[in-house]
């Protein structure tokens, strides 16, 4: 029987490891490897900074959580890329922090509203230092966005067309619609890094309905999987000309 691989993946100076639920490799064999590495190759691993975040079913009634590996901290959420990404595949925390920050820019834009900036200008300004932040990996974790976080958003989006520090009324809806195109047009080239994950193109067959990309349904046996990017992506283009 083959199973998945671990990844590794490592951006500046941090590294993040993914092990699935079934592999033919420990976690802690992979952590003494590392650690042989890093050792090896006259380098220090900041165990301070070191955690390890389980990733569960959300409405288990009985989650049997293993014990932590080489005395590393166990997390219920972590910060990854300036994502906040918790156990339970809950993005509450992030919607949290994400609109403390945007509020937090609001006094920025009362203040140059005050110093006479036209509307235009308050809006140019809008779009760099709010709407970038709502932008940012918003692909990743806008298909998993309750109900009520989706409205807390739109009412701050809302509040700030309503200030007079923009030119029109956003939606994360509208905002996730324009994220996910733009990513999508970028992975569908080959030479783009997460390209290897879209599924195998659609062989050509006699048509009548024109399709909005080329590429095979994936089968979506899970309701989180279903919620992610490339999934989510899919199924609601795939009617779309």
């Amino acid at each position: 029987m083959s199973y998945p691989l671990n990844l590794m993946f490592k951006f500046a100076d941090d590294t993040t490891l993914l092990i699935p639920q079934n592999t033919d490799i420990s976690a802690k064999a992979e952590i003494m490897n590392i650690k042989y590495w890093v050792f090896i190759n006259k380098m220090e691993i900041n165990w301070l900074k070191t955690i390890e975040l389980i990733f569960r079913r959300p409405n288990l009634n009985l989650c049997l959580i293993p014990k932590p590996i080489c005395d590393i901290k166990q997390v219920s959420e972590a910060r990854l890329l300036g994502v906040i990404i918790s156990g339970n595949f809950s993005f509450n925390s992030h919607v949290n922090r994400l609109l403390s920050v945007c509020s937090q820019r609001l006094y920025l834009l009362k203040q140059l509203q005050n110093q006479g900036l036209s509307l235009n200008q308050l809006n140019t300004v809008y779009v760099a230092i709010v709407i970038s932040n709502l932008n940012y990996t918003l692909p990743s974790w806008a298909g998993f966005l309750t109900g009520q976080q989706t409205e807390r958003i739109n009412s701050f989006l809302k509040k700030c067309y309503k200030y007079g520090y923009a030119t029109s009324i956003n939606t994360i809806e509208s905002l996730t619609k324009q994220a996910d195109k733009k990513f999508f047009n970028s992975i569908s080239k080959s030479k783009h890094c997460a390209h290897y994950l879209l599924p195998p193109i659609k062989p050509i067959t006699r048509s009548l309905r024109k399709r909005g990309h080329k590429y095979t349904l994936p089968k979506c046996t899970g309701s989180y999987f279903k919620k992610s990017f490339i999934c989510r992506y899919l199924y609601s283009t795939v009617n779309q000309v």
